[in-house]
C-alpha cells in the first residue's frame, strides 16, 4: 500500500518544490488510473 500525500508529506517534512511537482503529477496519474471508490 503507498502513503497518501498527507502520510508522505508527514514522514519527509522537508522536499524541494521539484519533487512535491513530481509528487503531485504521479498522484494525479495514480487517481486516473485507479479512481477512488
Amino acid at each position: 500500500m503507498t502513503l497518501s500525500a498527507s502520510e508522505e508529506n508527514e514522514t519527509r517534512p522537508l522536499r524541494t518544490g521539484r519533487e512535491v511537482a513530481v509528487d503531485e503529477a504521479a498522484a494525479r496519474a495514480e487517481s486516473l488510473r485507479r479512481p477512488a471508490m
